[in-house]
């Protein structure tokens, strides 16, 4: 095999462990942190922080 090969390899096989760590990272944080009901209250405050004003 190539050097060229070789680094086309190991670079694809990188990605591939990346997409990994971050679909598990993205479970795990789903699992730990549930979704929060967003009351029309809350949505209102969110945007106004978003704004600056909070």
């Amino acid at each position: 095999m190539s050097t060229s090969q070789e680094r086309e390899q190991v670079l694809h096989l990188m990605g591939i462990a990346t997409a990994t760590i971050l679909a598990l990272t993205a479970v795990v944080l789903a699992a730990v942190c549930p979704p929060q009901d967003l009351t029309p209250e809350r949505a209102r405050m969110f945007a106004h922080s978003a704004q600056g004003g909070i």
